[in-house]
């Protein structure tokens, strides 16, 4: 039980509050053919070259966010003009990337 002032927060079971998504669980990806109006910049390699979404993705797309926050509203990529160029500029750090491992 913690309590400050009139407020008092009573936990029953600790283990319940981390349950959204255990390495125990499986947690399936979700593959959407359909994601044309997603903007670009913001989605994972996995959501770019595979149109694959996980809990992963998701936190990319939170970290971009920060990105932004951080600093000060520039976009990610902003050296790169064109959405399609954005696609294709990460194809090829990843393979790269994949080469490398």
């Amino acid at each position: 039980m913690l309590s400050f002032g009139c407020f008092t927060l009573t936990v029953q079971d600790q283990d319940s509050l981390y349950d959204y998504c255990s390495a125990d669980d499986s947690c399936l990806d979700v593959i959407s053919p359909d994601d044309e109006n997603l903007p670009v910049r913001w989605k994972a390699p996995e959501c770019l070259l595979e149109h694959r979404y996980s809990t992963a993705s998701d936190v990319w797309a939170f970290g971009v966010l920060m990105y932004e926050v951080l600093t000060y509203g520039s976009h990610p990529y902003r050296n790169i003009p064109i959405d399609d160029e954005v696609i294709s500029h990460v194809s090829v750090v990843v393979f790269a990337f994949m080469i490398e491992i």
